[in-house]
């Protein structure tokens, strides 16, 4: 409300503005007074509307997810104050926050991804070594250390990789509540030689590290967003992730393997099974990792953001200028 009043008070004095773009917060839980200055208005991209994943009770117990629950009370302000219903488009960055958009305003929806990738920063280098009986396959998590990351689950699937004789190390990059009792269950599943914990790192050594991983995988149950997948693309390596949320938005077979969502077992089966894949099909899983980047160029680097902003941008002035006709 005091940004509507601070941009009203500037429109009655010399400032002309094409149309406003409200970026934060990304939820419609926030809504927004803006689109009664009588400008066209543009919110997002929305990342919202998320709910927890079935069969995974045990881990969403660990998590704190009663603010969901709080949020839906802001959908109710948002139909009273008039935001979506005023607003000229919606950016949502996933089909889930399309859903918790009132059906009637669909139309004026498009799809788009808050996140976006530094391309100087996570810049592309061929694959270390192919794994082999000398080489480990290098496996990359980079994420905070909480229940919905699922690591427990890669844990698993590492060690039953250790049965198989398979050679594969997992570095993991991040802090959290869960260190000491993940590090505990490394240790539990004779992983200590398999598994490092680096803590948290600045940017550019999670880049390094990226660099010199083989594949990147993000085993989180609840995951809205997922920039630490686009940032391992960039970097050309392919990504395994499960599908629910903002992974289900970017990962394809192109790039990687997005493995579905039904039950932990199931899910350290399949992560098992992809690993020993990549293994099989070291040349591949290159290829996908290649794919990743230039799918990373051509939507998620910050110029192809800027572009598709500028692109709606102009679809809103068009239509203005010939409802003005």
């Amino acid at each position: 409300f005091a940004a509507y009043r601070h941009l009203r008070n500037l429109m009655q004095g010399d400032a002309r503005w094409s149309l406003l773009h409200r970026v934060t917060p990304v939820t419609l839980a926030a809504p927004t007074w803006l689109g009664r200055l009588g400008l066209p208005t543009v919110i997002g991209p929305l990342n919202s509307g998320l709910t927890d994943p079935r069969g995974f009770g045990t881990i969403m117990k660990q998590e704190s997810t009663w603010l969901i629950k709080v949020r839906a009370l802001g959908h109710l302000l948002d139909a009273a104050l008039g935001s979506s219903r005023r607003a000229a488009r919606i950016l949502t960055a996933s089909r889930t926050t399309l859903q918790a958009v009132a059906t009637r305003h669909h139309p004026r929806c498009r799809m788009m991804l808050e996140n976006g990738v530094e391309l100087s920063r996570f810049t592309a280098t061929p694959w270390p070594n192919t794994p082999s009986t000398d080489q480990p396959l290098r496996v990359l998590f980079v994420g905070r250390l909480i229940p919905i990351k699922g690591l427990d689950m890669l844990l698993h699937a590492l060690a039953r990789l250790r049965k198989s004789n398979t050679h594969a190390h997992l570095d993991i990059v991040g802090d959290g509540p869960m260190r000491e009792k993940w590090m505990a269950l490394r240790d539990e599943l004779g992983l200590g030689d398999r598994v490092s914990f680096h803590g948290s790192l600045p940017l550019d050594e999670v880049a390094v590290r990226m660099r010199d991983c083989h594949v990147f995988c993000l085993p989180s149950v609840r995951e809205s967003g997922g920039a630490v997948l686009l940032e391992a693309m960039a970097c050309a390596r392919p990504v395994i992730a499960l599908d629910f949320g903002g992974p289900g938005e970017i990962v394809t077979d192109e790039i990687g393997a997005l493995l579905p969502l039904t039950s932990p077992e199931q899910v350290i089966a399949d992560l098992t099974l992809t690993l020993h894949d990549v293994l099989r099909q070291p040349q591949a899983w290159q290829r996908r990792g290649l794919a990743g980047r230039r799918l990373v160029e051509e939507r998620y680097s910050w110029p192809a953001k800027i572009a598709a902003a500028e692109d709606t941008y102009c679809e809103i002035l068009v239509e203005r200028s010939l409802s003005c006709c």
